[in-house]
């Protein structure tokens, strides 16, 4: 098979651009070929791969957004025939398969609707990229071929088709995988005792652990509002905050609910796996997330989860019983008594604990990767006919 993968450029550390080059690495070892269109993407990233530098317009977001789409297309149609299938990992204009991480923009700017105020409103009225955006996945979605949509989660395909009319049998439901290597379970107790050392806590303290960047979305403030209302044995929780964001907020917040001793904002971490051993609950009562990998790392260390019904990862921890869905958006009370409850039957939480283990454990990369070669492999087959 002759590949061609779309996306911006490479990033280590984003999952969208790790699946892409785990997809690569994989056909690459089929000895398949791989032809990757991007503005930035090392050779050294997937060696064996040829890399088709695309232009992009720098400055503005909406400039970024509209010139790689167009860009990708006319680089792209000069060699579009030789490809037995081409990905688009990014919105572009022109894909076989569409990886559609992020669901629908269209959803996503309704449930920020949910938390902006009249100026954040405007701002979104009034900015280009989203108008951009959603014309450009109108065209994605509305493409009258046999164009097939990957989505994370059944959330994601329920949100584009809210907004689309897209069959259900265009989707394919891929979620994302865990390195379970990453949570050796002879490691944890050294790593809980040493990172609960280095962070100031007591060895039997509750800790409530997040981890994951954009705080307003993740539901911070309704976390950080919750403990100052859990009732023993969880009224002394710590609260470890790992991710990209602007902290200064959610700390004034936490000085006034006079929990801000109870409170550690740690930035973004490159690998949390020794936070997820230091905690006992993994607690992300989100608004909106496609999937949320974060809560399969915590299955996979071993920690109940509670999550946002507005995660896809949701769908997960209802089917596999390992932890608890919170209404999203949650109340400070409703996260209270959720947590309380479960910190009050330590019986329950190893049970969690130990289910969500053994569902990660057979959720890993290499079997979603395989499944999205599978997705590759059949549509080769019927553009060939």
């Amino acid at each position: 098979m002759k590949a061609a993968l779309v996306l911006m450029r490479y990033n280590p550390f984003g999952g969208y651009e790790r699946q892409a080059a785990l997809i690569a690495d994989a056909l690459l070892k089929r000895r398949d070929q791989v032809h990757i269109f991007a503005h930035r993407w090392p050779e050294a990233a997937t060696p064996g791969a040829v890399v088709h530098p695309v232009p992009m317009v720098r400055g503005a977001s909406f400039l970024k957004v509209l010139s790689f789409a167009l860009s990708a297309r006319s680089r792209l149609s000069k060699l579009r025939k030789e490809f037995d299938v081409v990905v688009g990992f990014d919105r572009t204009l022109d894909m076989d398969i569409y990886r559609a991480g992020n669901a629908c923009h269209r959803a996503w700017l309704e449930r920020r609707r949910l938390m902006d105020g009249p100026m954040g409103r405007l701002s979104v009225l009034f900015n280009p990229l989203h108008r951009i955006i959603n014309r450009i996945e109108r065209r994605i979605f509305l493409d009258e071929s046999d164009r097939i949509f990957v989505v994370l989660s059944h959330l994601g395909r329920r949100q584009i088709q809210r907004f689309y009319p897209v069959a259900d049998d265009r989707f394919v439901v891929i979620p994302p995988g865990v390195d379970a290597s990453r949570f050796p379970q002879d490691r944890r107790a050294a790593w809980r005792a040493e990172v609960r050392s280095r962070l100031g806590l007591r060895a039997g303290a509750p800790v409530l652990l997040h981890v994951g960047s954009g705080f307003r979305i993740k539901g911070i403030e309704a976390t950080i509002r919750c403990l100052a209302k859990l009732a023993p044995p969880a009224d002394r929780a710590v609260l470890l905050v790992a991710g990209k964001g602007n902290p200064r907020p959610y700390e004034a917040l936490a000085r006034r609910l006079n929990v801000h001793d109870r409170v550690q904002f740690m930035g973004p971490v490159s690998d949390p796996a020794s936070l997820y051993a230091a905690a006992d609950l993994f607690v992300l009562p989100t608004l909106f997330d496609t999937f949320g990998v974060v809560v399969l790392e915590a299955m996979a260390g071993g920690l109940p989860v509670v999550v946002g019904s507005g995660a896809g990862a949701a769908e997960l921890v209802m089917e596999r019983d390992c932890g608890r869905v919170v209404s999203s958006p949650v109340s400070p009370d409703e996260l209270a008594e959720t947590i309380t409850a479960l910190f009050g039957d330590p019986a329950e939480m190893r049970r969690l604990g130990e289910r969500g283990q053994k569902a990660a454990g057979l959720l890993t990369v290499e079997r979603r990767t395989a499944d999205f070669l599978g997705v590759m492999d059949r549509m080769a087959e019927r553009t060939s006919t």
